[in-house]
């Protein structure tokens, strides 16, 4: 979803779901001074510089950074700069257009914020850092300039945004209308950043913590992720990528980029779920894999996970293919969950996991070539297991050697297979040291992530983008 400010600027990416509370909060009539606080290297500059562009207008005052650094980490600024929609007048010059009051006391400071306030239309103020004032001044002095600053923004409409390093409440926090904290935190042994509400007058806050980005020098809030059902827009045909010679693309150029290209030929992936996903959360992640491997001319068959019936799995492919590859290429094996004669289902034996490795295995063998094809060339096959489902009905004892001979097979055949295993399966450890990639979709503060494990990477928000008429996967590193 992008918007335009008034300058006419494309506001940064943001996730396709909305909530409650976003950076739009911050511009809202109610809300007049703001307080950002964090730890150095949180994000707190970008911040104030995203709410800066994002109204179009208005003051950056730095106490620490210069014109060309800002510039330098933050160049969308520059258009607006340029066309005087950003005036940031020196202390003694009201026609300069840039702040730099890094060796300015603290009576020049103020007067350059009271000055700016006064006379500009309605501005928005950045002062980076209030610090550089605040601790010039006693605890009394504080609370009545700080008092002051919020009548006189009041009074002219203006809008006053403090940037803090101060991690402890002060008076400050009681002063201002919104208060939000950054933190610079560790997930699973990876950095990831949160943004904390603490404070937004006239607003409710029904969620306190959202994950966000810095990448790209834009500042970035992921909202809870909410897959899209199909009648919600225009299917079309998924627009595939084609394979390189030895890997097979995912249909996702940045999840490719995630795999160093693709996933080899040949190779298994763990795909395992985090505790408190969404139970239809990796579909559609799965489904862009499945759509480009068929796309590709391939064929592709599975074990859906539990709690999904076979005609769920089919129909989670079929808006986006023809007809006929759906019909000839994909095959979904099931333990008696539909009584449907469609071609596409089979049925697996539950008393006996000998007899249903053998049929899944017969069904891959019958669709590897294509109908028609006279010359009988064999077509790789994308496998899909759903580890949790094999558990529930065999246990995982007895399926260790099935895994390592369809390991075997995957590797002799150039195939690609995807394990899928719960946050419960039992036989995740030993399942990771039989694949080549170990994936984990997880949340954090209610958006979808993931993560390789083997080989270790570093953290990917997931948004699922409908615009193309298909679940398009798009990662932002979480950075």
């Amino acid at each position: 979803m992008r918007s335009s400010d008034s300058a006419g600027l494309a506001s940064p990416h943001l996730t396709s779901q909305a909530a409650d509370v976003d950076l739009e909060s911050f511009l809202n009539p109610e809300i007049r001074t703001i307080l950002v606080k964090g730890e150095p290297g949180t994000g707190k500059t970008l911040l104030g510089l995203e709410l800066l562009r994002r109204y179009g207008r208005g003051v950056y005052l730095s106490s620490r950074v210069s014109e060309q650094g800002i510039f330098d980490h933050y160049p969308e600024l520059k258009t607006l700069f340029r066309r005087g929609r950003i005036k940031v007048a020196g202390p003694k010059a009201a026609s300069a257009k840039f702040e730099d009051v890094r060796l300015a006391d603290t009576a020049t400071m103020l007067e350059s914020i009271v000055g700016v306030i006064s006379k500009s239309k309605e501005p928005l103020v950045i002062v980076d850092s209030w610090d550089t004032v605040a601790k010039e001044l006693d605890k009394v002095e504080r609370m009545k300039t700080e008092k002051a600053l919020v009548t006189i923004a009041d009074t002219h409409r203006a809008r006053l945004v403090f940037i803090s390093e101060e991690p402890a409440s002060t008076s400050t926090d009681y002063a201002v209308d919104a208060v939000v904290t950054l933190k610079d935190e560790v997930h699973a042994g990876r950095r990831v950043r949160r943004i904390e509400w603490n404070k937004l007058r006239g607003s409710d806050i029904p969620q306190k913590l959202h994950l966000f980005s810095l990448h790209d020098a834009k500042f970035n809030i992921f909202h809870p992720t909410k897959t899209n059902l199909v009648q919600r827009y225009k299917p079309r045909q998924f627009q595939g990528i084609k394979n390189s010679r030895d890997l097979y693309s995912t249909g996702s150029k940045d999840l490719d980029a995630l795999l160093g290209g693709g996933m080899k030929k040949g190779t298994r992936m763990l795909l395992e779920l985090g505790k408190y996903l969404g139970s239809d959360w990796h579909l559609p992640l799965i489904t862009s894999i499945s759509c480009n491997f068929l796309l590709n001319g391939g064929c592709d068959a599975l074990i859906p996970t539990s709690g999904l019936i076979p005609e769920s799995v089919k129909e989670s492919r079929s808006p986006y293919l023809p007809k006929e590859i759906v019909e000839t290429s994909v095959r979904i094996g099931h333990f008696g969950e539909t009584s449907s004669d469609d071609p596409c289902f089979f049925k697996l034996d539950p008393g006996s996991m000998s007899k249903t490795y053998e049929t899944f295995f017969k069904e891959v063998e019958r669709i590897r070539v294509r109908p028609g094809d006279v010359s009988g060339t064999r077509r790789p096959c994308l496998f899909g297991v759903g580890v949790d489902k094999l558990e529930a009905i065999f246990g995982d004892e007895v399926l260790a050697p099935y895994y390592q001979r369809g390991a075997a097979i995957t590797r002799q055949g150039g195939d690609a297979g995807i394990l899928i295993a719960k946050h419960s399966t039992k036989s995740t450890d030993k399942l990771a040291d039989l694949v080549d990639i170990y994936l984990k979709l997880d949340d954090i503060d209610g958006a979808l992530v993931i993560y390789a494990l083997k080989p270790p990477s570093r953290i990917y928000h997931v948004e699922y983008d409908y615009s193309r008429g298909y679940p398009n996967v798009q990662l932002t590193p979480v950075a």
